[in-house]
C-alpha cells in the first residue's frame, strides 16, 4: 500500500475520532487548571459525546467517498463502534453533571430525554438488529425470536426505532445550545451549530430527500423469476446512471414499492455484470422479507440506491481464489460474468460450496464459461455430502509456488469465512491477501 493510500485513510478516521479537542480547546483553553473539578471533568466527557454523536449521523448517511475509500461495511463496523463510545461518554457526563446540577432546569431535562433515549433504541435496535451478535449470544436470540413471534416485531421495525436517534440528536443540540458554558463565547455557539447543523442536515437529506430523488428515476420489476424453492432472481430496468459505471461485485438497496413486502429498504448485490440491459439481485428466502419477494408483481416501482462496496479484484496479475458459501455466489457471478465479457484472463479459481445440489442455481452458466476458458477454474462442493473447502482441497489446486501469490475473496456465512480463513493463514497466505465484506447491515 502507497504512503498516499495511507494517509488517505488515517485522515477521516483522525478527524473523527480527535475532533472533540476543536470543542475541548476553547472550552478549557487558559483555563486547564480547573480541570479535575467535576463541573470541567463533565464537559470533557460531554463534549465528545457531542461531536462523535454528531459524525456517527453523517456516517449512518453512505457517503459515496468513504465507501470508495474503506468499503461501505467497515464504515458501517466504525459507526457502531463511535456511536457506543459516545454513549458511554454521554453516560459518564451525566453522572459527572449531576453531582454539580442535580435534574433540575429544562437544559437538564432536555440532555436527560436524549440520553435516554438513546440508550433505549441503541441497546434495543442494535443488540437485535445484529444478527452475528444475537446469534452468538443465546439469550439475545431467544428474546428476538420471542419479540417476532408474540408482538410481530421485525427488522424493518427495528430499523424504524432506530431512525428515533435523529429525535434524539435534535434533543441533544438544543441541550448543548442552552448550556450556560456554550453561551460564555460566540465561537462556541457558532461551532455547536456547525457540528449539530451537519450531522441533523445529512441524515434529514438521507431519509428524507435522497428517497425523493430516487423516486424520480421510475425504475420498474421486468422480471420476477424463481431459480429453486428458496432463491429468485428480480431484474430491474432501466439501469439508472449511476449504475452505468458500477464494478462487479457491488451492492444496492432496494426498496419495492408493493403491499406484498413492505416498503422496507435492503441492501443485495448485484448478480449481473457490468453494462447488463437490467439490474439483477439474486435473493436468498432467510426471512419474512426475502420470503415474500416471489409474490411481487411485475411493474413495481423500485427505488434502487447504489452501487456499493469495494468487494472486487484490483490486482490483476494475481491468481485469485473466489470461494462462495451459498448464496454468497452472487459478487461472484457478477465478476466472473464480467471477466468472460472482457476477454480478462486472470486465473480464476471458483470454489463454490452449498448445501445440496439444488442450491447450485447458476451451475450450468458457471461450467460453460469454464469450458471455454483456460483461465477459469470451477469446483462445487456439496456440505450435505460431506464435501467442505479444506486445505487439502487449495493444496492441490495450486502449486506451492503459486499458493502464495494468490489474492482470497469470500463472501458467504461467517463461520465459513473464519474457517476459511484460518486454511488460507495455514497454507501460508498473508491477512492482506485474503478480502470479504459484511454484508450484514
Amino acid at each position: 500500500m502507497s504512503t498516499t493510500r495511507r494517509i488517505q485513510l488515517i485522515l477521516p478516521v483522525l478527524f473523527a475520532v480527535l475532533s472533540p479537542a476543536i470543542l475541548l480547546n476553547d472550552y478549557f483553553s487558559g483555563n486547564w487548571y480547573s480541570f479535575f473539578h467535576s463541573y470541567s471533568l463533565g464537559m470533557f466527557f460531554g463534549l465528545p459525546a457531542f461531536t462523535w454523536f454528531c459524525i456517527v449521523l453523517v456516517l449512518a448517511c453512505r457517503i459515496r467517498i468513504f465507501d470508495k475509500l474503506y468499503g461501505h461495511d467497515r464504515v458501517i463496523i466504525f459507526h457502531g463502534y463511535l456511536a457506543f463510545s459516545a454513549l458511554l461518554f454521554a453516560l459518564t457526563h451525566a453522572i459527572l453533571k449531576f453531582k454539580y446540577f442535580g435534574l433540575e432546569g429544562t437544559q437538564v431535562l432536555l440532555g436527560i430525554s436524549s440520553l435516554a433515549l438513546y440508550f433505549m433504541i441503541t441497546i434495543v435496535t442494535c443488540f437485535l438488529m445484529i444478527h452475528g451478535l444475537s446469534n452468538r449470544l443465546r439469550i439475545l436470540n431467544s428474546f428476538r425470536n420471542y419479540a417476532q413471534r408474540k408482538w410481530g416485531v421485525d427488522y424493518s421495525g427495528l430499523k424504524f426505532l432506530h431512525n428515533g436517534l435523529s429525535i434524539a440528536a435534535a434533543l441533544m443540540v438544543a441541550h448543548v445550545l442552552m448550556a450556560s458554558s456554550t453561551n460564555e463565547k460566540n465561537s462556541r455557539i457558532v461551532m455547536i451549530w456547525v457540528f449539530g447543523c451537519t450531522g441533523l442536515s445529512f441524515y434529514v437529506y438521507h431519509k428524507l430527500i435522497r428517497p425523493l430523488i430516487l423516486w424520480r428515476r421510475s425504475l420498474y420489476l421486468r422480471e420476477n423469476r424463481p431459480l429453486n424453492d428458496t432463491v429468485v432472481e428480480l431484474s430491474i430496468a432501466p439501469v439508472p446512471r449511476p449504475f452505468a459505471n458500477a464494478r462487479a461485485g457491488q451492492f444496492a438497496y432496494i426498496r419495492l414499492i408493493s403491499s406484498r413486502c413492505g416498503w422496507e429498504e435492503h441492501p443485495f448485490t448485484i448478480s449481473s455484470p457490468p453494462g447488463s440491459s437490467s439490474i439483477s439481485l439474486t435473493i436468498k428466502d432467510l426471512g419474512n422479507y426475502t420470503h415474500s419477494l416471489k409474490e411481487v408483481e411485475l411493474g413495481t416501482r423500485v427505488l434502487l440506491d447504489g452501487p456499493y462496496g469495494i468487494f472486487n479484484p484490483r490486482d490483476l496479475n494475481s491468481p485469485h481464489l473466489f470461494v462462495a458459501g451459498g448464496i454468497g455466489i452472487t459478487p461472484f457471478l457478477s465478476i466472473i460474468r464480467d471477466m468472460d465479457n472482457k476477454k480478462i484472463t486472470t486465473p480464476v479459481t471458483l470454489i463454490w460450496s452449498a448445501r445440496s445440489k439444488n442450491d447450485f442455481v447458476y451451475d450450468d452458466i458457471l461450467r460453460d464459461i469454464a469450458s471455454r476458458n483456460k483461465w477459469f477454474r470451477y469446483v462445487s462442493l456439496v456440505s450435505d455430502d460431506g464435501q467442505f473447502v479444506t486445505r487439502e482441497i487449495l493444496e492441490n489446486l495450486f502449486d506451492k509456488n503459486d499458493i502464495l501469490k494468490v489474492q482470497v475473496f469470500f463472501c458467504g456465512p461467517d463461520p465459513m469465512r473464519r474457517a476459511v480463513q484460518k486454511i488460507t493463514r495455514e497454507a501460508g497466505l498473508p491477512g492482506s491477501a485474503f478480502h470479504f465484506e459484511r454484508f450484514a447491515f
